[in-house]
Order: C-alpha cells, then sequence, then structure tokens
C-alpha cells in the first residue's frame, strides 16, 4: 500500500513539473503557435526563459468606478482598451533562479540600496547591503526575484531577446489589467473584498499582522509572510499566477498621472511622467487597497524594493 501512495505522489510530482515546465520549443514552433494566436498555448523557448501562455483577445474596461472603495484619482477616466493581437505572458514571475542565471552570464552587477525595513521594522528605507540576493528575509530559487529595478528588469528582457531572437518586453499597463481582470470589472479579480483573496493572492493578510500590527490587512491567511513561491495560490482565468500579489510588477508605462491621453490598444503611455515607472498587482506587503486590480503604484526606473519584480509578455515580431 505504502509503495502505491509513493508512486502516486511522484506520478502527481511528475505532473505538476511538465506543467510548470513544458518542452523547450523550436523558435519555429513558437513563430507559428503565436501566429495562430491560440489561446492557452504554452511554450518556453530556452531553459533560462519564462514559461508563457498565450491569452485570448478581448476588451474590458480600465480603471476603476467611482464607487470602488480604495480607488485613486490616477485611475480615471474609465475607458475601454481592445487587445486585439496575439499576446503570450509569463504563467509565473520572473524567479530568483532566472535572474541569478541572468547576472552570472551577462555579468551585470548586483545593485544594492534596495528599500526595506530590516533596520527597523516599519521603517522602509534604502540599504546598501539589501540585494536581490539578499533582500532581507529568506527566498528560495522558486520564490519571485524583488530588488529589482525597472532598469535591471529591462536589462533582462534585452538578454531573453539576444537568447531567443526577439519578441520579449515587460507588460504594458492595459496589458497587465487586462490579464488580471480575465474579464471581471469587480475590485478583485476573485470578488468585491480582499477578505476573500488568501487563497488566490499573497498580500497583506493576517499573517502579516503579527509583524506588522497597525496594517490594514485582509482578514484571512494566505500562509506566507513575505514572498512564496510561485506558482502556490491558484491560477487566475487565463492560467496566470501571482497576478495579483506576491510581488508587485513593473510594467513598461511611465507614471502619467491619469487615463486622459491613455491608448486605447493596449500599448504603453509613454509621453508623461517618464522620471517614474508604474508597478501593478500589489505584493506580499501590500494594504487590501492596493492589490486592487486598478491600482497603480510608481517608482523611479532606478529604484529597488523588497516587494517588487516582474513578469515578461511575448508578441509576434
Amino acid at each position: 500500500m505504502r509503495k502505491k501512495v509513493w508512486c502516486f505522489i511522484l506520478l502527481q510530482l511528475f505532473v505538476a513539473a511538465a506543467v510548470a515546465a513544458p518542452p523547450l520549443a523550436t523558435k519555429e514552433a513558437v513563430l507559428d503557435a503565436m501566429r495562430r494566436g491560440e489561446a492557452g498555448v504554452t511554450f518556453q523557448e530556452c531553459a533560462q526563459c519564462p514559461v508563457m501562455v498565450i491569452v485570448p483577445r478581448g476588451r474590458f474596461q480600465m480603471g476603476s468606478p467611482d464607487s470602488e472603495p480604495g480607488r485613486g484619482k490616477d485611475e480615471s477616466p474609465l475607458h475601454q482598451v481592445s487587445i486585439d493581437y496575439t499576446l503570450a505572458v509569463s504563467v509565473y514571475e520572473v524567479t530568483l533562479a532566472q535572474y541569478r542565471d541572468f547576472t552570472a552570464a551577462s555579468k551585470r552587477t548586483v545593485g544594492g540600496d534596495c528599500i526595506t525595513d530590516r533596520v527597523k521594522t516599519g521603517d522602509w528605507q534604502p540599504n546598501a547591503a539589501t540585494t536581490y540576493l539578499d533582500p532581507g528575509f529568506p527566498q528560495e530559487p522558486n520564490h519571485p526575484v524583488v530588488c529589482v529595478s525597472w532598469e535591471d528588469a529591462q536589462a533582462y528582457v534585452d538578454w531573453i531577446n539576444v537568447q531567443t531572437g526577439g519578441g520579449y518586453r515587460l507588460p504594458t499597463e492595459a496589458e497587465w489589467e487586462y490579464v488580471a481582470r480575465t474579464g471581471s470589472q469587480r475590485a478583485y479579480p476573485w470578488g468585491d473584498s480582499a477578505d476573500d483573496g488568501c487563497k488566490d493572492a499573497n498580500n497583506a493578510d493576517a499573517n502579516f499582522a503579527k509583524k506588522y500590527p497597525d496594517a490594514t490587512v485582509a482578514r484571512c491567511d494566505d500562509g506566507s509572510r513575505n514572498t512564496a513561491p510561485v506558482g502556490r495560490y491558484r491560477p487566475n482565468a487565463f492560467g496566470l499566477h501571482d497576478v495579483m500579489g506576491n510581488v508587485n510588477e513593473w510594467t513598461l508605462d511611465c507614471g502619467a498621472p491619469d487615463y486622459l491621453h491613455a491608448p486605447t490598444d493596449g500599448s504603453a503611455q509613454l509621453a508623461r511622467g517618464c522620471d517614474r515607472r508604474v508597478t501593478r498587482g500589489g505584493s506580499w506587503g501590500t494594504t487590501a487597497k492596493d492589490t486592487r486590480s486598478a491600482n497603480r503604484m510608481r517608482y523611479s526606473a532606478g529604484a529597488r524594493d523588497d516587494s517588487i519584480g516582474f513578469r515578461l509578455v511575448r508578441v509576434k515580431e
């Protein structure tokens, strides 16, 4: 009986591994998949590359209504956006192991001055010794990388494009919000309350409140104090993990103060606010209102933070 149980467990682990890391795809196979644009097709172009999935085309209302609790003025005006092109998105946030492979191969300098509260709890300040290799809390190779700037993420994109022949970049804000919502216009992808999201996202919760008792947290326990392994929480309707929570994610866009001049075709806002870039999704340390689908946060392109990472998208070349 015990042997049968272990065989079953090994089989489940094998299946899980197969889902997380499909066989490496040839350039021709990837180009064919992108040309066909068949939603749900997954691929991985190189051993260090993220696993990608093609998402459905569609349209959605970007931003938040005046009635949404916790909304910011920068989430207006509501406007319809069409994603009318083939878009593949990384299933998981870029991991510590993947980013470490990049820095080793490219010999990129490991940057410090990451914003952290490791010196004094609750006092978030840049710290010279805090880097993606030592963010101030334990991480395993399968955790999302943190303490990477927008510029660091762009360097990783450039390196991946050299490995694969091109097509990869950071998501635009519109693309990010589209794949976060997956058709929902509610405050959170799972509904109207952060309290219902602990099976879907790693954010400030009851566990977080044990260390930060004054924080406004979701009234549930997601089981993680800081980052969690990618894929621990339920995937969304497009098969993506951790779009909400775990780490804030860099987008391509400049930090425009509103959507008055926002494009409606999924492209990035690049004309205004380029002294800062936008992150999306909230993190292990953000309050409930900051893990809403419409929430926007801005940072200097050179800033590093122990709650910010990124994921990639791929488009047809």
